[in-house]
């Protein structure tokens, strides 16, 4: 490669990155004449390393069965059925998120059944049959 196209590629790599610079002091500039806007930012960041604890926590400390529970309970509820959970993903991909394996949460799932917490109404349909003993299943409160 001759010293030509190299001294075009690095001049190009700058003029890229000041472009980005640039949009991004603007928005912040922006942000800054808004106060609503940078509040909203800042309740946005605070609420998403919110979540972020609280997932840290779940893939660190927890079992098994409250990790599912937990997974269960931050999922959105159905609009018509408040019991009804409309699963995101696959059991794999479940197992996958909560560091966990597939028998894994097919065996805890299986067991909220047998201890009628939760009934399978489809494989991507799960209803809450009893909320407080979920619940307290997440908190660590029993087993």
């Amino acid at each position: 490669m001759s010293p030509r196209v190299i001294g075009r590629s690095i001049s190009s790599i700058r003029l890229a990155l000041r472009g980005r610079l640039k949009r991004k002091d603007a928005t912040f500039s922006a942000a800054d004449l808004r106060p609503s806007n940078s509040m909203r930012s800042w309740a946005r960041a605070n609420n998403e390393l919110a979540l972020a604890h609280e997932r840290m926590l779940l893939l660190g400390r927890k079992s098994a069965a409250e990790k599912v529970a937990s997974f269960l309970l931050s999922l959105p509820r159905n609009a018509n059925r408040i019991d009804e959970i409309d699963l995101p993903m696959t059991r794999g991909d479940i197992a996958d998120y909560l560091g966990l394996t597939l028998e894994t949460v097919s065996r805890t799932l299986s067991g909220f059944v047998r201890q009628q917490i939760v009934r399978n109404a489809s494989p991507r349909i799960v209803t809450i049959l009893d909320m407080a003993r979920l619940s307290a299943l997440a908190a660590g409160e029993s087993d």
